[in-house]
């Protein structure tokens, strides 16, 4: 009974130190990655798809985003200057993130 109580008394500082840290270390068998959660846990991390609707909208707006930039290139005398390119560019940006 005495060495059993000796024990437990070697064993006390042990785990009240082992709960104090505030930043447990990983054991060498731990799996490599981050225990912690995210709020967005259980949500899909890909975007919504896309209806036939918004599809069709986003290619009748890149034809005619096409058909502008054959303009822009004709006016530009055969090869796009920099300013058309950005504002083409821009366009471009903005039909990719319709929904």
């Amino acid at each position: 009974m005495k060495i059993m109580i000796a024990a437990a008394a070697l064993l006390v500082p042990g785990m009240a130190f082992a709960q104090s840290l505030s930043n447990p270390q990983p054991s060498m068998n731990m799996p490599n990655y981050s225990t912690e959660r995210s709020s967005m846990e259980g949500r899909d991390p890909l975007p919504p798809k896309e209806t036939a609707a918004v599809r069709a909208e986003k290619l009748a707006r890149a034809v005619a985003l096409r058909e502008e930039a054959l303009v822009l290139e004709a006016q530009d005398g055969g090869r796009l200057s920099r300013k058309s390119t950005l504002y083409l560019q821009r366009k471009a940006r903005l039909i990719l993130a319709y929904r």
